[in-house]
């Protein structure tokens, strides 16, 4: 008979290790999907976002067209950052030397460039990042060779719409953020088990779903790890109606969870590394 080996953590250097975290910012961060913003955070065309994925400033604008794009946040002159926070603008203009952006990245105008013959504005543009909209929720890529998102992670679209029928039609609604002074794998280890649902979120465990019914299949190939449950028979205990529906959840390699309430309710998580031993988290 076969001896089964237990199963071990990964050793302590790559939770820990400066190089480890500086190569899966390279790896990792810079050529995967990340999340950005619901779309309903930029519904209108000149609405924007700005956001940081590790050490890199981005944000996203709506176009006139209703499309969404999204450019390193760093003007082309000398450096400065365009947009901070979120906002509605027909023009995105530094506020170093005011030169300025058409919504698409194009260049406008430049203060005292008019008499220099060699000044060639249709040259300039702001780098743009790829971008798409995946049910509704807006993610980027740094990799412009990158695979789509329903070729990265096979089936979720169709999973969450089976769950969510109307998910791309939710609008955003409120973000909480939370330091977790932590390596950001240990985070997401810890939210990919539910082994302390009981005893951390017992209104979860025993009023919203059924938890002998809980799974939780990795699927390492389609780089996610999905999450499903009944509801809770009853549903006393509840803070809301978890009436119609099952529990699923939808971890998203690296940083991106989409959670699916009995109910209809719709929550997100995501974790935006600070350093080695630091994230934030956002739901």
């Amino acid at each position: 008979m076969n001896k089964i080996t237990p199963p071990r953590a990964l050793a302590a250097k790559y939770y820990l290790d400066q190089g480890v975290y500086d190569k899966v910012r390279e790896d990792v961060y810079y050529k995967t999907w990340q999340f950005a913003c619901h779309q309903s955070r930029i519904a209108e065309p000149g609405s924007y976002l700005a956001f940081s994925i590790m050490d890199e400033d981005l944000f996203v604008a709506r176009q006139k067209d209703g499309s969404v794009r999204c450019f390193y946040n760093v003007c082309q002159h000398r450096g400065h950052t365009l947009v901070e926070g979120e906002g509605k603008s027909s023009v995105l203009v530094c506020p170093y030397h005011a030169w300025t952006y058409e919504l698409d990245g194009s260049l406008r105008a430049a203060p005292g460039t008019k008499k220099m013959e060699s000044f060639d504005k249709s040259a300039i543009c702001l780098t743009e990042i790829k971008v798409e909209i995946f049910c509704g929720f807006v993610f980027v890529n740094l990799d412009p060779d990158a695979k789509s998102m329903s070729e990265t992670f096979p089936g979720v679209e169709e999973a969450i719409r089976a769950l969510c029928p109307d998910v791309e039609e939710r609008s955003f609604a409120h973000q909480h953020s939370a330091p977790e002074y932590c390596n950001w794998m240990v985070s997401v280890e810890n939210y990919n088990e539910c082994y302390h649902c009981k005893v951390v979120h017992p209104t979860f465990a025993e009023g919203v779903i059924d938890p002998g019914s809980y799974n939780i299949r990795p699927d390492f190939d389609g780089a996610k790890v999905l999450h499903h449950s009944a509801g809770a028979s009853s549903g006393e205990g509840a803070w809301y109606d978890t009436s119609g529906s099952d529990y699923g959840s939808f971890y998203l390699w690296p940083s991106f969870s989409l959670q699916i309430y009995p109910g209809g309710m719709v929550n997100t998580y995501h974790w935006r590394p600070a350093s080695v031993s630091d994230t934030t988290v956002y739901r």
